[in-house]
């Protein structure tokens, strides 16, 4: 283990430069501004960024793998921030299954760029100017959240402090309150839809379905769309990506990982999700000339 932890300090980190990308921080920073609180929330929520394409992110991943030879000449193993090996992915080759874990490899490491690219050039330069300008009190953000499809009746408190601490800056606080609740949000949806999200064992016992298993479920994704879904999947349990919620439930992180982009990232699309539910409503009073209807999320939740 001291050999893994050391190893981090002789590795050599390649970085790319993206632009110069204040001229989209500038755009998004206009979305958001002289305009009253909650219209600044849902131009953050829904027009600042938007939940990554996932099929865009696999045609890009086919193609840096089409361009490399890397996958082909051997195995990968990434490591998390202390050198232990945490997957391992297998030269391509001609097997499927190894083309798959490659493919998946190639996809998350894709994603996590995008992601901290949302997080420094949209998200967090838009949340800034909210923030300056409003002083948002967390009654405000409970009557969001009163009846909301995906916040159980007596989890409104864990949410609206998350939130809040996330607009506050505070996202080690905002992902240890949000991140337990995302998993039970995901049951009480499956609920609402008249399924049971337990498995009965034939010893008699009765467990909770897990996160992976319900971030795959059909209904899930039916209901959140398969981009909210798999962007969950990967900041959550995905250890190529970085695992998550494992990282915050074992206390295995320092706290500074809470401000990495994932963990930013996460809580805005939590945000999206919250205030997705009133798009409709919205669009009716205030967005009649920010956009046409077909460019926000892939799906609209029901209604609050």
């Amino acid at each position: 283990r001291d050999l893994q932890r050391e190893s981090l300090h002789q590795m050599t980190e390649i970085s790319f430069s993206s632009g110069d990308m204040s001229e989209i921080a500038e755009q998004c920073i206009e979305l958001v501004k002289g305009v009253n609180y909650f219209d600044a929330l849902m131009r953050l929520a829904l027009l600042v960024a938007k939940p990554t394409d996932i099929s865009k992110v696999k045609e890009q991943a086919n193609i840096i793998l089409e361009n490399s030879i890397f996958h082909l000449v051997g195995s990968q193993t990434h490591i998390d921030h202390e050198g232990m090996p945490v997957a391992n992915v297998t030269g391509s080759g001609r097997d499927p299954e190894s083309q798959n874990e490659a493919l998946w490899s190639s996809m998350m490491q894709y994603l996590r760029d995008d992601h901290r690219l949302q997080v420094s050039a949209q998200i967090r330069p838009a949340l800034n100017e909210v923030m300056d300008n409003h002083h948002i009190h967390e009654e405000a953000i409970q009557a969001l959240l009163r009846n909301h499809p995906f916040v159980p009746v007596g989890h409104i408190e864990f949410f609206s402090k998350g939130l809040l601490a996330g607009l506050q800056g505070d996202f080690l606080t905002a992902n240890h309150l949000l991140i337990p609740q995302i998993e039970n949000s995901l049951r009480y949806l499956l609920s609402q839809q008249g399924e049971e999200p337990t498995t009965h064992h034939g010893n008699g016992d009765q467990q909770r379905n897990p996160l992976t298993m319900l971030l795959e479920h059909p209904g899930i994704v039916h209901r959140l769309g398969k981009n909210i879904a798999t962007n969950l999947k990967a900041i959550l349990t995905d250890k190529i990506y970085g695992d998550l919620r494992n990282q915050t439930s074992h206390g295995y992180v320092s706290s500074t990982h809470f401000y990495s982009d994932g963990s930013i990232y996460l809580w805005w699309l939590l945000l999206h999700i919250i205030m997705n539910s009133y798009y409709t409503s919205w669009k009716a009073v205030y967005g009649k000339n920010l956009f046409k209807s077909n460019q926000t999320s892939e799906k609209t939740p029901p209604s609050a």
